[in-house]
């Protein structure tokens, strides 16, 4: 999906692939802004309810340190 994303013209700074939650949900909350409309996509094996989750919790990878 990010190599079409990239051949169909989305800037490379705008793609983002993840193999675990954390990273992902961190980023989401430093990316998105209010008004922002996000699609959870991805495999089951991501459990991706638990990055919408993790989204949504208000914690971030540097407050658990």
């Amino acid at each position: 999906v990010a190599a079409g994303a990239l051949t169909g013209g989305v800037p490379q700074r705008k793609i983002g692939s993840y193999t675990q939650q954390a990273p992902m949900i961190d980023d989401l909350k430093h990316i998105a802004k209010p008004g922002d409309v996000l699609l959870f996509k991805g495999s089951r094996g991501m459990h991706m309810e638990w990055v919408l989750e993790g989204f949504l919790r208000n914690d971030t990878e540097e407050n658990r340190k």
